[in-house]
């Protein structure tokens, strides 16, 4: 029992300063790619307007991952980049199939 004691007291410290590490490296990572940080597949992002109100006001943390996208419907709520490269957080109204294909 002292034998796994004395294990976890030494491995548990390493493994959250490698977490904490590794968090760090995103994070600049991030700041140099002018990319959203992605932990373990999530992005938190900051809500810059108050475009979804009530659900979300400007200033608040929310929580993204990537979904395929015949898994989205009407409704969803969705973060993506427009035409200028901006990333835009808004409801799903509508799907419409354009050329065979679904698209908002």
């Amino acid at each position: 029992m002292e034998k796994v004691m004395f294990l976890v007291k030494k491995t548990v410290p390493a493994a959250i300063i490698l977490f904490i590490l590794m968090i760090i490296l995103s994070i600049f990572a991030s700041i140099s790619s002018n990319k959203p940080l992605t932990v373990f597949g999530f992005k938190p992002l900051t809500v810059l307007s108050n475009s979804m109100v009530p659900v979300f006001e400007a200033g608040d943390v929310i929580i993204t991952r990537e979904i395929d996208a015949e898994d989205l419907k009407e409704g969803d709520i969705i973060s993506f980049y427009n035409e200028e490269k901006n990333l835009i957080t808004h409801r799903i109204t509508s799907i419409v199939e354009k050329n065979g294909m679904s698209g908002q």
